[in-house]
């Protein structure tokens, strides 16, 4: 997908104060074309590299923006200005239509006032002291003419991008017209699996049939002149026919088979601006290049193949050539497939509108959201420069599918704002969720915008190659092999070239001597394997030498590649002695090498799976888990190894894509409010057409003369989804009649966004876990998290056939992020509030997944229960019975977290069923009851409730997610334990009262501040200490064999108790941390644990801070408590949550621009185990409780306040531990 640097709030600017407001803009300027470097796996670091063909370009700016800034003289910011007055579309939603009245002229009159308000708007800036000025670029069209584009909304927002003084923003945002600014982000692109998509059933062509009925319409119907013509009526099953696809990427080459081209001499597609003509493209229908940094058509090759997925013609090994367009696979033009497989989009008769955006270079400054706004539309504004734009007619895009976006993922980004008003208006918005995986909270904008289908990436049978190790004597004439004597040359690395490969299968007997099943995964730009297998001795490549060099025995043999560079610097270093396929050693599943010399099969070998061939490379035994020692560079195997294009499909089982991007989505904009990613689909491998042309750089894209290419990344998974939206909303408009294209019909607006929600439902309620090969759902629980593909991989057959869909009530937020000045909308809003639009702004949605968000309830006292209402709709299945279940996902286990169904909001009356009526609707509500004491902070709920009809047993399926956060606790202090009262009262040699009898009485005194409402007493009768630091070990540089952190935490004498201690001072700006070194202290299951410090803090109160934070995984950190203000004592907190992990602790100071303090000791810190049970809640007085009947041994005690909260009776800190021993 294209992103950017992701931004996120750090801690340190979380700890700012109110009083403070810091404005902080980072610009990161990426360019598309980027080739990330790699390191090998022998080397310090291992990057995941993300697939991006690309083509060198120019990273300079947009001339105006140029100009721009000389004149200013100063910094200057790209931004979206958003203006008050109702765009066109909220306009007619307001107002509606008269009868009789013309629709396209109103809207389009109603944009050339908007269009001359924003001039005047831009005209007057200079007179109240803001320098500002519209962008307007120039862009070549694909008939040669420039076209002038004016960076100006008026559909789905009114508004415009500008540049802007830096200086100037704030007196712009203060302007009375202005209802926001909106930062744009920088883009980068992102980036057989269609049957794998279809559906559930085990045989290929029972999903083909499912989806695309008995006659599959795969091929255009050529008409005189049109050889591209799609069809637009169904026989039976769905096609896409009579559905608008938008592809906002780097263009499209309409002149593939795949479009159903002929080479250059087929028909143009209409320009944007232009009449529609009976000589226009009939499969690809509108054209708008927003940038034309090279060739207007795809200079990159990225749209090319991403528009061949979603809406691509049939094309195999008999496509006929097309002379002069491209080599082709044998020199005589672009049309047989390579390897004579079959490419297909998922809807073939769609019918393609084509934008290609951001270009050159970085330069992305406003064009998704204009491609958006223009695709969404039914008019564009054309404009000379001189007067007011004038509207043109053109088609409306039913689905629009962005493989761009950045990654900071905020849900009110400019992208994810036009993403959420086109949807509104009836566009559904499919957008790849990003390659910033495997890591939590990675997926971007547009993708976060909470009504676009965020889509994942998953592996499928092709994806996934196989190697296994062979027995020797296998290939005839090796004279490396091991059967017989291996000359010393083989060994030393001066073998010459080996005998010609093996393909299909090994010679003789092909028996694996170890069937490992070593996965290798395709890199883009390699070629196929003929015959689908290859079999050959492997020869160890070393190009981390200081000069490296290939080998010639690698020519005939498979090259096991270690390197530094890039992906296609290794491979093509390779490649030109002629093996007979590359294995390059690293563990990203998602590499490009560009364009790969002689079309040499390339793939990428995991690390592990690479040691065991180098182990095995000069005896052919795996003697160790790792290599001691590297084998000469050029060295031939003992044994051969078989290598295929894909594993059997018996043997695949599925998994997520290591670089997708992951949920849940932690944007302070977000906020966990919504399921992200929303489905996944096969993004590994995934092949189709690629621009035979392309700027003539090593950089190349995804360009390739043979005309097919084959890449990875949410690119492509993406596309193959957005084909399955335009097939459902296909039969939602024909089947169902729940949408038009009417733009005269009063309810044009409304129509097309129940269209919209009807579809996703549908999509949705139908995913399922991930399949195996032969296409069968893995049983529950999903081995794969919520988080990480969504409502599941998608089946589109089983969308085809629903009958009824299940969604959740969501809103969409004016404010999504309250924290911050000023609105941060999630859409665009009329001026007044008329329905649904509730009091305060917001705007009820229906949405096919639910999230509860973050809950405030670990560590309260009691239970918290909280439902979530369930609509299940009825669209033409006759209604019925619909039984109720669910399934965990991840950690939903009870007594500590439970889940159950009701009639009713309060959670009174449980159910296990509804009723749905004909063509109606039901209503349920999911309960959750979390019991507060036994759940740790942050601590993710995921599961999937089932809706399945008691007669037809069709199931609907619909993702939940809960996220508990620590109650808060902020003000609460813990009560001083003293002395137990006991007979004879005397203390032992372990610092415990003695008692005779076993009656006694523990004491405490109330804590400082907050009153609490009543005390919670636990007992132990074991405490085991399993770490202790007195901080004797002086830190050098942050540093000892213990903690590891910042600079500023050095060792020094604690005043109050003369020891030595950890000391960080309370300086300004702060964000020191202090952290335990790994692997960390494991935690016995099932037993409680505590962590205690000795402190001396003294910060300045309320705005500087002492954090006391956890982490269970090494990276994501758990706020246990934070300080501030004065404080000489032990502090303690119960790590019971914990039991069963490893923990590490850190400290973290934090501070604001003011006011300094003499900062903070810390020693003896412990962390113990024990069994420590609640033996009761009490009052507030008296500040005793008595003890009786104890048997002899020793017992501790520890006490904590009860304070009552917003959200329920919490727990604070507990108490200094006391013991008592009975003889």
């Amino acid at each position: 997908m294209l992103t950017s640097g992701k931004v996120r709030n750090s801690s340190f600017m979380q700890a700012i104060p109110k009083r403070i407001k810091i404005s902080i803009v980072i610009a990161v300027f990426l360019s598309a074309a980027m080739l990330l470097w790699h390191y090998s796996p022998f080397s310090s670091a291992q990057k995941n590299e993300e697939k991006i063909g690309g083509v060198s370009q120019n990273l300079a700016e947009p001339e105006d923006l140029t100009e721009f800034r000389k004149q200013v003289g100063g910094k200057v910011t790209p931004v979206i200005v958003q203006l008050k007055s109702d765009p066109v579309s909220v306009k007619r939603l307001r107002e509606g239509l008269k009868v009789g009245a013309d629709a396209f002229q109103v809207l389009a009159n109603y944009a050339v006032q908007l269009s001359q308000q924003q001039d005047d708007f831009l005209q007057s800036l200079a007179e109240r002291g803001i320098r500002a000025k519209m962008r307007i670029g120039q862009a070549r069209q694909i008939d040669g003419s420039i076209r002038q584009v004016e960076y100006r909304f008026t559909y789905l927002m009114n508004g415009f991008v500008a540049y802007v003084a830096s200086d100037d923003i704030k007196l712009l945002k203060e302007q009375p017209e202005v209802e926001a600014i909106h930062e744009i982000e920088q883009t980068k692109l992102l980036g057989q699996y269609i049957d794998y998509s279809l559906g559930t059933q085990s045989s290929v062509n029972d999903r083909r049939s499912a989806v695309y009925g008995n006659t599959q319409e795969l091929t255009p119907l050529p008409i005189a002149g049109h050889p591209e013509n799609p069809r637009t009526r169904a026989i039976d099953g769905y096609e896409g026919q009579g559905i608008n696809i938008a592809i906002i990427d780097s263009g499209v080459d309409w002149r593939h088979p795949m479009f159903g081209g002929t080479g250059n001499s087929t028909a143009m597609p209409r320009v944007s601006g232009n009449p529609a003509t009976a000589a226009d493209n009939r499969k690809v229908i509108y054209y708008y290049a927003l940038s034309s940094p090279g060739d207007p058509t795809d200079d990159f090759g990225h749209g090319t193949l991403v528009a061949a997925n979603a809406a691509g013609f049939r094309v195999d090994g008999n496509t006929p050539p097309n002379p002069g367009y491209g080599t082709g696979t044998d020199g005589n033009g672009v049309g047989p497939t390579p390897t004579g497989e079959e490419f297909f989009g998922t809807a073939p008769q769609a019918r393609i509108m084509a934008y290609k955006v951001c270009g050159p270079g970085p330069n992305c400054l406003g064009d998704i959201e204009l491609a958006m706004e223009d695709a969404a539309s039914p008019y564009t504004l054309v404009s000379s420069g001189t007067t007011t734009p004038t509207p043109v007619p053109k088609p409306v895009a039913d689905v629009i599918k962005l493989s761009l976006g950045d990654s900071a993922g905020s849900a009110t980004s400019a992208s994810a704002l036009a993403a959420n008003n086109a949807a509104l208006n009836g566009t559904i918005v499919v957008a790849s969720a990003g390659n910033s995986g495997p890591g939590e909270g990675t997926v971007g904008a547009p993708a976060s915008a909470t009504l676009a289908i965020a889509v994942a990436a998953s592996l499928h049978p092709g994806s996934t190659a196989g190697a296994d190790v062979l027995q020797t004597g296998q290939i005839s004439s090796e004279p490396c092999d091991g059967s017989g004597t291996r000359p010393l040359t083989c060994n030393t690395g001066t073998q010459t070239a080996g005998p010609p490969a093996e393909y299909g299968a090994a010679s003789n007997a092909n028996t694996a001597h170890m069937p490992v099943g070593i996965k290798v995964f395709p890199v883009a730009g390699g070629g196929m394997i003929r015959q689908g297998s290859v079999s050959a001795h492997y020869v160890f490549v070393n190009l981390t030498m200081t000069l490296p060099v290939v080998p010639t025995s690698v020519t005939n043999r498979i090259a096991l590649v270690r390197f530094t560079g890039t992906f296609a610097q290794a491979a093509n270093l390779v490649a030109v002695q002629n093996p007979a396929a590359i294995l390059l050693i690293s563990d990203v599943q998602s590499a490009t090498a560009v364009q790969v010399i002689n079309n040499i099969p390339t793939y990428t070998v995991g690390v592990a799976d690479a040691d065991t061939l180098i182990d095995m490379l000069l005896d052919g035994e795996d003697n160790s888990p790792s290599p001691a020692t590297l084998p000469p560079n050029g060295a031939v195997s003992f044994r051969p190894i078989r290598v295929a294009n894909s594993i059997s499909l018996p043997a695949f089982n599925s998994q997520m894509a290591s670089f997708s991007s992951r949920g849940p989505n932690d944007h302070p904009t977000a906020n966990y409010r919504q399921i992200k990613p929303d489905v996944t689909a096969p993004g590994v491998g995934v092949g189709g057409a690629a621009t035979p042309d392309g700027i003539p750089d090593e950089a190349l894209g995804l360009a390739n003369p043979s005309g097919y290419t084959q890449a990875n990344g949410t690119s492509f998974s993406g596309p193959i989804t957005a084909g399955a939206m335009v097939l459902i909303r296909q039969r939602v408009r024909n089947e169902l009649g729940l949408d038009t294209v009417n733009l005269n019909d009063p309810n044009y607006r409304n129509k097309r966004f129940d269209a919209v929600t009807v579809a996703r439902a549908l999509l949705q309620n139908s995913a399922t876990n991930l399949r195996t090969g032969l296409g069968l759902p893995e049983n529950d629980p999903a081995s794969t998290s919520i988080n990480d593909l969504g409502a599941g991989h998608i089946n589109i057959a089983g969308a085809l056939s629903l009958r009824a869909i299940m969604v959740s009530p969501t809103l969409l937020l004016r404010d999504a992020d309250p924290a911050t000045a000023g609105d941060q909308p999630e859409f665009t809003q009329p001026l007044r509030n008329p329905p649904p639009l509730d009091p305060n702004g917001n705007l009820e949605i229906l949405l096919p997944t639910a999230s509860f968000g973050n809950q405030p309830v670990a560590g309260l006292a009691g239970t918290k229960v909280l439902t979530r209402k369930v609509i299940i709709r009825d669209i033409g299945g006759g209604g019925g019975v619909y039984n109720l279940s669910f399934v965990n996902n991840r950690n939903v286990v009870t007594p500590t977290f439970s889940v159950s169904f009701t009639s009713d909001q309060a959670g009174n009356n449980p159910i296990t069923s509804v009723r749905v009526p004909s063509g109606g609707t039901a209503t349920f509500y999911v309960k959750t009851v979390v019991q507060g004491s036994q759940v740790a902070p942050n601590t993710q709920f995921q599961w999937y409730i089932y809706a399945t009809h008691s007669v037809t047993g069709q199931t609907l399926r619909m993702p939940f997610y809960y996220r508990a956060v620590a109650a808060s606790t902020s003000g609460f202090n813990a009560p001083n334990q003293t002395t137990p009262t006991t007979i004879p009262g005397t203390i032992n040699l372990n610092g415990c009262s003695i008692d005779a009898d076993g009656n006694y009485t523990i004491n405490w005194g109330a804590p400082v501040g907050t009153p609490p409402i009543g005390y919670r007493i636990q007992e132990a009768t074991n405490i085991s200490e399993v770490y202790f630091d007195n901080a004797d070990t002086p830190l050098v540089n942050g540093a000892n064999s213990k903690w590891s952190g910042s600079a500023q935490w050095i060792s020094q004498v604690n005043p109050n108790t003369g020891s030595l201690a950890y000391y960080v001072p309370n300086l300004v700006m702060q964000n020191e941390s202090l952290t335990m070194v790994a692997p960390g202290v494991p935690l016995p299951a099932g037993q409680g644990a505590t962590l205690s410090y000795v402190t001396n803090q003294s910060t300045e109160p309320e705005f500087d801070f002492i954090n006391v934070e956890l982490t269970t995984n090494g990276s994501n950190f758990i706020t246990l408590g934070t300080f501030s203000g004065a404080f000489v004592g032990t502090r303690e907190f119960d790590l019971t949550p914990y039991a069963g992990t490893t923990v590490r602790v850190r400290f973290r100071m934090t501070s604001d621009l003011l006011v300094t303090d003499n900062g903070t000791y810390i020693e003896d810190i412990k962390i113990t185990t024990n069994n420590f049970t609640t033996i009761a809640d009490v009052g507030t007085s008296p500040l005793s409780y008595n003890i009786t009947g104890r048997n002899s041994g020793t017992r501790y005690y520890r006490i904590a306040g009860i304070f009552s909260s917003p959200n329920g009776n919490v727990i604070g800190p507990y108490s200094n531990v006391r013991c008592v021993a009975v003889p």
